[in-house]
Parts: structure tokens; C-alpha cells; sequence
């Protein structure tokens, strides 16, 4: 027996192993901060720390955010002030506001500096440390949801496995245990909570009434949302007292009794107690009170906020929950592909249908925990529900609210995952579905996340030398742009262009400077840009150091509406947010703009632009590199213009930009007019041209007023225009062109 229980034993230590090493990667991944809400919950624990005292409700210890945190109740701050006791966090650091959050581009909400950097030391390593707190809060209920899938069904191992693994590997869930916020505490002594209540009506017992005390405390003083807890206790103590199939004497109902009013009427005196608190610490009321002036009462009488009821809005902020809830990370600005949200949906839908499937089969004890899961869930679901019925704002009840029912989801999918499946095919079924929530959950960290907050990277020069084109433009005294990459060689309209620039700090700059990138046409028209700090708003550029040399990632938009084919160039400028002064720029060599340096050259093409071999007819091959696959010749009057439509295709790499030559010959030979110019008026080199690419070229030719009318004769071919050299061309019988021209006739009509 004890080797069988060591092997059952593996399965939830390696969960639990799994489960820490991922949110020890999402804690890694999201830098200090940048989390809903983190500034100001730190702010709370900083405040503890250093004051040796809880702060006044409303008391605003962080002036650069817009809310505060210090009307919560004050066990998760404690907690965190007890972990963080020993550090020194008297540097009282503050955020920096990302100006160009607003904008969209930009992810950030803060800019960091140097002292964010490893090793830690100061309030980042406060900050590091107190999330750890939430992480060890989040294992404990992920063992707590193993535990209660265990006691609804303690024969079917899987069930608690699947639990407890969908519980771990809930993003939203591993993202909430990995930052510092009092949502996790909820929803740790909430799935205590449900746990102790389960075993209540499956086995009541005075010990576990008892033992409610300590964690319907806990809850409530974590944050006001566990509140939510009461109702369902006290129904849960009603029917267990008044329950004649649980076997329980007079005698043993009348303590059950008792000890259930004990446990509400501490709870409720525990909330008296923490409201009069505050209103001695301040004359702000507490966040219960707020609760019950704004939301509680109103329900009771029938209003809501405002007075109205906004029925018409429930879908949308639904869906906006529901979101929120699998996953919503940094400010709730940052979400997961379409697809994700629509798998999860399809698992959400098992939870539901396992517990019906359970209960045609389920024992009384089993269909008792049932009965009090969904309670909880009830109770849980019922605030947020009425603040997306009541709120004016549309993000008034996030899926955050409602982490405590991570573990009753889990439960509930664990069983519509083994119901479904049948036994010989259970493994087949389980297998898959943890496998792609393992891949799911471990790969937000570092493709979803890590790339939006990702600083700039630090380059020697011999590392500058192997990855970027140099250049070298000069922003006032104190930078230099140095090198450029542009990684997509070719890209189309409407696609984002990834641009590289690599800053070298002459000195340090004394503020923070706004690099400014956008794509120009060929004539020089602007067709998309993003404005914001380097590293995609990662880098305040006055916490440069002289010397260093900086990798600047910046992702432009490329319009629609650009006319390709052509090539397009980009352009760089820096300037000041208050002012939008740019600064003065001096280039050793290379194009300029008003105060903007202009370099590089993208390839833009249409999206059906086909890379493929020559394949069908050709009129001439010229070079053995350009074929002209049609082309066509209209004349017109004497004094008008004829027009010469010709279509090239690029057979191989061409080495040079050709000119087009497009001549119009007399019956004698003679040149009576000509169009010369690269294709497409220089806007796309030849040199640019991808292999099986076809371009078409427009041209006029104008007619001589005094020209006879008459029958005449087009020529068509290339030439290097440094050289006036031609390039041979042959016909599509493979015979050399004469002049290396291909002929077309062209009639002049009369005046």
C-alpha cells in the first residue's frame, strides 16, 4: 500500500511543482507594478512597513495614481508587511507615468529605470517579495481544490487531478497569484470556506462549524467581496440544522445551532468593528458601508444605481467578465488571441454538464456538496451581476472580482471532463486537454507578456557591427543613432513593419525624449507612425547612461491606402512631450527631414503578388533576368499622346535599375519621341523586384502636332542609365532583338 500511495502522491506534488514554476514566470515576466491596481495595494504594505501603522481610509499614499487602496480591509497588507518586515524600503520609490498609454501603442504603464533592474534591492524587492505572498496564497488553493474535488469524488482520482490541474493552469488565475493584490486572499479563504462547508453537509460536525469562525474572518477582512460568504454559510448552517437525514441528535442540532449563530455573529461584528475602525482612522466610511449604501440597499429596494436597471448593457459587460476572468493582464490592457477565449468557453460549458451527469449517479453526500458548491457560486456571481446591471462604467465587474470560483470551475470541468469521456478512453480525453492548458498557460509569459514589457536591450560595439546597417545621425548633444535592421524585407499594405534603431548615449539625457517613427512614400508622403518612449514605451530615456548603447523595438503601421508597388522609408525624429520641440539633428552623411533623419528602403507589394518561376508566354526576355510578358501600343492624333502599356516580370535577381526606354520611330527610323525613366516613375527599382513579380509600367508618348498621319513604330527595352549601355534582349523564339529592342506598330491618325 505504501508505494501505491507514494505513486498517487507524485501526481499533485508535480501539479503543485508546475503550478509555482509558472506564475514564478508570469512574477517574472510582468515587471513591478504593472498590474491592476499593484502600486496602490503596495503602497498599503509599504505604509505598514515603514509607518508602523494601518493607513487612514482614503488616505491617498500614492499621488501619481488616480485611486488608492487603503479603504480595503487589512489582513492581505498585514501579511505582506510581515514578509517584507526586514527590507528597507525607505527609498519611498514612485512611479513614472507613461504618457503614451493613453495612445494604445504603448502597453506600459510605467517607465522604469535603473533600479528596477537585478538584483533587486529597495521597494522592488518589496514589491518582489509581497507578491510572493500571493503566490503562496494561490498554492494553497490550488491543494484546497484537490482537497474538495476529493471529497465530491473521492473514487475517481482523475476528477481530483483534473481539478487541481485546471485550477494551476488558469491564466488569469496564475496571473492573479503572481502580483500583489487582495483578490487572491479572497479567493484562498473562499475556497477554504466552500471546503468547510461541503464538509458540514456532508458530515456536520461542531469542530467544522467552529473552524468557520477563523475563515469567514480571514475572508472578510481580506477584501469586502467576501462578504458574499455569509449568505451561504448561514443557509448552509440553516439546512444542515434542519436536516433529518444526516442522523443527528436534538442535542446535536441545538450546538450546531449555536455554534452557527457564533460564527455569523462574529463575522458580523467583525465587520462593525473594521468600519468603526476606520471611521476613528479618518472620516471616510469603509468600503462595507459603501457596499451597502450603493449596492446592497438599492438591490433591497428594488433600484438601481441611478435608478436604473441596464438590462440592454448585461450582454456586453458579460462578455467583458467572462474575458477578464480566463484572461486580463497588466491594466486589463493586454489580452489573449479570439480563439483561446472560445476554447475556454467550450471547456466552461463542461462544468455545468458534469455536475448534472454527476448527480444521476452521485451518493446523498455527494449531491449535498454539490448543492453547496453551486450556492457559493450563486452568492459569489451575485454582486458582481448587480454592478453590471447598475454601474455607469462598463468595466465595473472584472472576472478578478470572482477568482474564488476558480476552484468550484475546476471542479465542476474535472467532472464533465470524466463523465464524457468513457472509461476505457478517459486517459485519451484528460491527456490532450492537459496538455494544451500546460502549453496555453506556460507560453503567455514570455509570448504574450515578456514582448510588451521587454526593456531595451544593451549592446556592445563589436555586437553593433553584426546586426545593424550603420548609420549616424545626431539629436542634440546627447544621442546618436547609430544603426538601423528592419527585419521584413518585404511587406504589404496594411502590415506592421517592425523597425530596429540602435541608440548610442553621448550623455545623459536630462529628459524624456519621445522617439517619433513613420513610413514614407517614395515622395516622401506620410503613410503611418507611432509615437512613443524607445522599447515601445519601455525606456525613459534620462535614465540612459553615456556610453551605452541601446536596442529601440518599434512596430509602425503601415496604411492601407499606400500605392504599391514601391518602396518606403523611414523616418526618425525626438522631441519632447510638453513642448513637442524636436531636437536639433546633424547627420554625417545621409537624407534628412525637418529635424528627422530618413533611411532604409522597404519592398511594399500587394498581398497577391506570386513569388513563383516564370510560367506562359513572353513577348521578349532581356538579360536573362527581366522578361516583358505584354505589352501594347494606341496611338492617337497628331498633337495628342499615344500610350505604351508594357508588363515585366522578374525571371531571376536583377543587378541594376534599368531605365525604361519607350521610343516612337519614324517610317525612315527616325526618333520622333521618347519616354525615358525607370518603371513606375523610380517609385520601385528594378532592384527591389521579387523573382516571378509582375509590374506594370505606364507611359505616354507625345505626338508632334505637325506629325502625318501614317503607320509608325514603338520601341521598347531597357538601358543603364550610368553607362547607356542596353541590355540585349531576345524574342520569344529565343533570336537576338535588333538593338535590343522589341517593336510594336503604332498608327497616327490625322488632326
Amino acid at each position: 500500500m505504501a508505494p501505491l500511495r507514494t505513486r498517487r502522491a507524485l501526481w499533485p506534488a508535480l501539479i503543485m511543482v508546475i503550478y509555482l514554476l509558472t506564475a514564478v514566470s508570469y512574477a517574472l515576466a510582468t515587471p513591478p507594478g504593472e498590474a491592476y491596481d499593484e502600486w496602490a495595494h503596495f503602497a498599503y504594505i509599504r505604509h505598514i512597513v515603514t509607518e508602523r501603522r494601518l493607513p487612514a481610509s482614503g488616505q491617498r499614499l500614492v499621488p501619481e495614481v488616480t485611486w488608492d487602496e487603503t479603504h480595503q480591509p487589512p489582513l492581505y497588507y498585514l501579511l505582506g508587511a510581515a514578509a517584507t518586515a526586514g527590507i528597507d524600503m525607505s527609498d519611498n520609490l514612485r512611479p513614472q507615468i507613461n504618457p503614451h498609454l493613453p495612445d494604445g501603442y504603448a502597453r506600459n504603464a510605467y517607465i522604469r529605470g535603473p533600479e528596477h533592474r537585478w538584483p533587486w534591492r529597495g521597494s522592488v524587492l518589496g514589491m518582489m517579495v509581497a507578491r510572493g505572498v500571493s503566490l503562496a496564497m494561490g498554492a494553497l488553493t490550488v491543494w484546497l481544490t484537490y482537497r474538495l474535488a476529493q471529497r465530491l469524488a473521492p473514487a475517481r482520482p482523475e476528477v481530483s487531478l483534473g481539478a487541481m490541474a485546471i485550477a494551476a493552469l488558469m491564466p488569469q488565475f496564475l496571473f492573479t497569484s503572481s502580483i500583489i493584490t487582495n483578490d487572491i486572499a479572497v479567493a484562498l479563504f473562499g475556497t477554504l470556506a466552500a471546503l468547510l462547508l461541503v464538509r458540514l453537509a456532508q458530515a456536520p460536525t461542531l469542530r467544522d462549524v467552529l473552524w468557520l469562525i477563523p475563515v469567514l474572518l480571514a475572508a472578510i477582512l481580506s477584501k469586502v467581496t467576501g462578504v458574499a460568504l455569509l449568505p451561504a454559510a448561514a443557509l448552509v448552517l440553516a439546512g444542515v440544522t434542519i436536516d433529518r437525514g444526516n442522523g443527528l441528535s436534538r442535542r446535536q442540532r441545538l450546538w450546531l445551532a449555536g455554534g452557527g449563530l457564533l460564527t455569523l455573529g462574529v463575522a458580523v461584528l467583525a465587520l462593525l468593528a473594521f468600519e468603526s475602525w476606520n471611521v476613528y482612522l479618518s472620516d471616510h466610511h469603509a468600503s462595507v458601508s459603501v457596499a451597502l449604501r450603493r449596492f446592497i440597499l438599492p438591490a433591497l429596494l428594488g433600484a438601481g444605481r441611478g435608478g436604473l436597471w441596464r438590462w440592454a448593457e448585461l450582454p456586453e459587460r458579460l462578455l467583458y467578465a467572462y474575458r477578464t476572468f480566463w484572461g486580463s493582464f497588466g491594466l486589463g490592457n493586454i489580452e489573449l488571441p479570439y480563439g483561446y477565449y472560445v476554447a475556454m468557453g467550450l471547456l466552461t460549458l463542461l462544468a455545468p454538464l458534469g455536475v448534472v451527469l454527476h448527480w444521476r449517479r452521485a451518493t446523498r453526500q455527494a449531491r449535498l456538496g454539490l448543492a453547496v458548491l453551486a450556492l457559493v457560486a450563486a452568492w459569489t456571481l451575485a454582486a458582481p451581476l448587480y454592478m453590471m446591471l447598475t454601474s455607469s462604467s462598463d468595466h465595473a465587474a472584472p472576472g478578478r472580482y470572482v477568482m474564488a470560483l476558480v476552484p468550484i470551475l475546476g471542479v465542476g470541468q474535472a467532472l464533465g471532463l470524466a463523465e464524457l469521456a468513457p472509461r476505457a478512453r478517459r486517459a485519451a480525453l484528460l491527456i490532450p486537454c492537459a496538455l494544451l492548458l500546460l502549453v496555453g498557460a506556460t507560453l503567455i509569459p514570455w509570448r504574450v507578456l515578456w514582448p510588451v514589457y521587454a526593456p531595451g536591450e544593451r549592446l556592445s560595439q563589436a555586437q553593433l557591427e553584426r546586426v545593424a546597417t550603420p548609420i549616424d545621425y545626431r539629436f542634440g548633444d546627447t544621442l546618436a543613432l547609430v544603426g538601423y535592421r528592419l527585419p521584413q524585407a518585404t511587406v504589404h499594405p496594411g502590415d506592421t513593419v517592425e523597425v530596429l534603431l540602435y541608440w548610442q548615449v553621448l550623455a545623459t539625457p536630462p529628459h524624456d525624449y519621445t522617439v517619433s517613427v513613420q513610413l514614407l512614400d517614395p515622395d516622401r508622403a506620410f503613410y503611418g507612425g507611432v509615437e512613443a518612449y524607445p522599447a515601445r514605451g519601455n525606456e525613459g530615456t534620462h535614465h540612459w547612461r553615456p556610453g551605452e548603447i541601446i536596442v529601440d523595438r518599434q512596430y509602425v503601421p503601415l496604411g492601407s491606402d499606400f500605392a504599391a508597388p514601391a518602396y518606403a522609408l523611414v523616418q526618425v525624429s525626438l522631441h519632447r512631450d510638453e513642448s513637442r520641440e524636436p531636437l536639433p539633428l546633424t547627420a554625417a552623411a545621409g537624407e534628412t527631414g525637418d529635424d528627422a533623419a530618413i533611411f532604409g528602403r522597404l519592398r511594399v507589394v500587394l498581398p497577391e503578388t506570386r513569388h513563383a518561376p516564370l510560367r506562359g508566354p513572353r513577348l521578349a526576355l532581356y538579360g536573362d533576368a527581366v522578361a516583358l510578358v505584354e505589352a501594347s501600343a494606341s496611338g492617337a492624333a497628331a498633337g495628342g499622346e499615344a500610350v505604351v502599356d508594357t508588363h515585366w516580370r522578374a525571371v531571376a535577381p536583377i543587378a541594376h535599375d534599368y531605365t525604361l526606354f519607350v521610343h516612337l520611330l519614324g517610317p525612315d527610323g527616325a526618333l520622333l519621341s521618347q519616354a525615358d525613366g525607370q518603371p513606375l516613375g523610380g517609385r520601385y527599382p528594378m532592384t527591389d523586384w521579387l523573382r516571378g513579380q509582375t509590374v506594370r509600367d505606364h507611359r505616354t508618348l507625345p505626338l508632334p502636332p505637325e506629325l502625318p498621319a501614317g503607320d509608325y513604330t514603338a520601341t521598347i527595352g531597357l538601358y543603364r542609365l550610368d553607362t547607356l549601355e542596353r541590355l540585349p534582349g531576345v524574342d520569344a523564339a529565343g533570336r537576338p532583338l535588333p538593338e535590343a529592342e522589341l517593336r510594336l506598330p503604332l498608327k497616327v491618325a490625322a488632326p
